[in-house]
């Protein structure tokens, strides 16, 4: 009797152990998973933007920061307060650095500055 009350418990254990792998590794995401993933996607264009940006490439750094604007307008306004309002901060900063883009001209941009000097490992 107690041994079959066991295996019933263990049974039922390793089914509820099956349907939570079997949802963590679903081929439908849940709407948690699509707003991560397109967080990740936000993000991914923005960090392009700040690399062309640094390396002067400012058609190529507009080009991303705008992308990424519009997946971070779109965040914003589907979860505001997805991870305490960071679409929201990324809007303005993606903004800022539009705006400062749209001060220089074309093709042009703030590569890093050779200072000549150089660290010692």
């Amino acid at each position: 009797m107690r041994q079959q009350a066991f295996l019933r418990r263990l049974a039922l254990g390793l089914l509820l152990l099956a349907g939570l792998s079997a949802e963590a590794f679903s081929l439908f995401p849940g709407r948690k998973d699509e707003v991560a993933t397109h967080l990740r996607r936000a993000d991914a264009l923005l960090a392009r933007a700040d690399a062309a940006y640094e390396a002067g490439e400012t058609d190529a750094a507009r080009r991303f920061y705008g992308e990424a604007l519009e997946r971070y307008e779109e965040l914003h306004k589907s979860q505001p307060d997805l991870h305490a309002g960071l679409p929201r901060f990324r809007v303005d900063y993606s903004r800022e650095q539009l705006a400062s883009l749209d001060q220089m001209p074309a093709g042009t941009g703030s590569a890093p500055v050779e200072t000549g000097k150089r660290l010692h490992r």
